[in-house]
């Protein structure tokens, strides 16, 4: 049964989930500012062979953050702009909470947290598990050096090629930009674009989302967005591997939910571009009746 904590009781669940872990540790901290203790209980993780995932919300600390745990020999880090949920996951334990990872919120604010177990709250437990993977797949890796069960941009010029195949079309394009941000060595991004597929709607695949811009009337986008969010609701329900959102910037976002009894990193290359395919295909459906 799901328990509830206090400050004192979070800080505490925390640095005992990180002492427990013996395959995988998961922190959703939009902001970090690691404490001495919490530092020490991470490190001895790393050498007991720990993947640890971290993900943050301020770009600008990237290259802090790179600093910080460059010593780290399996872990990896990513980068969410959108991200306002502070969770921590092992293989046995979930907590959810109001507190990030930072040691000023340890000290001085007022915190709630809920710890959900795998046995005794399956449900909740799996529900956690398959949104942490939804939010890892939205975002950019920053510092890579643990196990990947996401997937990777490397192939995209191949999966533009299968795209236009599939559709038997050739305006798929892969693109390849510079991306510097005076975070450190400079870093290439690729990504897919066609603004062909979907009349009034520019298409792009970063290899971890595909974002829909609707180029549509205020009337349509409203629409759109309703029809967004039911799908957000039964997906709530039903578990789909799909999921759609709207943002603030008129675009319709979609990220693969991977079952969690299937990591990507089993999963063949044909098989990741044709989940990537059905991914886009539902993409298509829900737009093409408004447009």
């Amino acid at each position: 049964m799901a328990k509830f904590l206090t400050t004192k009781g979070t800080s505490y669940a925390i640095e005992k989930l990180i002492t427990d872990a013996k395959e995988s540790l998961i922190i959703i901290s939009p902001y970090m500012k690691v404490s001495k203790i919490i530092m020490s209980r991470l490190l001895a993780a790393d050498k007991r062979g720990v993947n640890i995932i971290i993900v943050f919300r301020d770009r600008e600390k990237s290259q802090i953050l790179k600093n910080t745990f460059k010593q780290f020999e399996k872990i990896n880090i990513y980068q969410h702009s959108d991200i306002h949920a502070k969770c921590y996951l092992n293989e046995e334990d979930a907590i959810v909470s109001s507190m990030n990872l930072y040691d000023y919120s340890e000290r001085n604010n007022w915190e709630m947290s809920a710890v959900f177990n795998v046995e005794e709250d399956a449900t909740p437990f799996t529900d956690i598990v398959d949104e942490l993977k939804t939010i890892i797949n939205g975002a950019s890796l920053i510092l890579g050096k643990g196990s990947h069960t996401l997937p990777s941009a490397d192939s995209l010029e191949d999966f533009a090629q299968f795209l236009n195949t599939r559709h038997r079309r050739e305006d798929f394009r892969y693109l390849k930009q510079l991306e510097t941000r005076n975070l450190g060595e400079p870093e290439y991004y690729g990504y897919i674009v066609n603004k062909e597929l979907i009349p009034n709607v520019h298409i792009s695949f970063n290899g971890k989302r595909i974002e829909f811009e609707l180029l549509t009337s205020k009337q349509i986008q409203d629409q759109i967005k309703r029809a967004v969010e039911k799908i957000g609701e039964e997906t709530k329900v039903d578990n789909s591997r799909t999921r759609f959102f709207y943002n603030s910037t008129d675009t319709v976002t979609a990220y693969l939910s991977i079952d969690q009894r299937n990591t990507w990193e089993n999963f063949s290359r044909e098989k990741k571009f044709i989940c990537w395919c059905d991914v886009l295909d539902e993409g298509k459906d829900l737009l093409s009746p408004f447009l």
